[in-house]
């Protein structure tokens, strides 16, 4: 698979992540997946919706790789990350987006309270990292939107200008944004955790056609 440095810079995206979570047990009884569950990480769903949304957010970086690898790397550089993150955070996940809910009918003037702190950034693709150039290339602009996942952290986030095409304005286009995080997970959490989790707990492909998606390090011994 070739990579841009481009995809390199976008996958660095908000990488933040968390502490307790209880340990595999043994043999679980068979477990019903909400519909549309491509595969799983322990008891973490990743939908099959999530995936194709990151492939085809990569496949504007890297448009000449084949959709196999676009899923390949959807599912190890964004979605199994975020997945690990809510497993090892556990509670404080839900909590945190609870928090994020709330903070955006705040900013959408749908409830009182105390607004969020608020974030702006300008730049291009590649300052904006992943998980706020991939959201940010097709909000219309001047609206609150979200919940949105990152690794370890809830946004909510605004376009404050007229949308690009996401294709030819990736490396000259400047983006105008602003931002509100809730984060739920340590400061130094990141890839050591993350791939520790993913190991330990195993992941499973409920969608048989996509196993070889997932390393072999990381599949579940009784599983895809």
């Amino acid at each position: 698979m070739s990579r841009s440095p481009l995809s390199c810079a976008l996958l660095l995206g908000l990488a933040l992540a968390s502490s307790s979570c209880a340990e595999p047990g043994g043999e679980a009884e068979a477990t019903t997946w909400p519909d549309g569950t491509a595969v799983a990480l322990g008891p973490i769903p990743i939908s099959r919706a999530e995936l194709e949304e990151v492939a085809d957010a990569l496949a504007v970086v890297n448009p000449i790789n084949t959709r196999r690898s676009l899923r390949r790397e959807a599912l190890i550089a964004q979605l199994l990350p975020r997945a690990a993150a809510r497993l090892d955070a556990g509670d404080e996940a839900e909590r945190s987006r609870a928090l994020a809910e709330v903070g955006l009918a705040v900013l959408r003037d749908e409830r009182d309270g105390a607004p969020p702190q608020v974030f702006a950034r300008s730049g291009f693709a590649t300052d904006l990292g992943f998980d706020l150039w991939s959201r940010a290339r097709l909000l219309e602009p001047g609206s609150w939107y979200g919940p949105f996942e990152g690794i370890g952290n809830w946004f909510v986030l605004r376009a404050v200008d007229e949308p690009g095409d996401g294709v030819a304005d990736l490396e000259t286009r400047q983006y105008h944004l602003e931002w509100a995080a809730w984060t739920f997970v340590p400061p130094k959490w990141g890839a050591a955790e993350s791939e520790e989790l993913c190991r330990r707990y195993g992941v499973q492909a409920i969608q048989p056609e996509l196993a070889d998606l997932i390393p072999f390090t990381y599949r579940r011994p009784n599983g895809s």
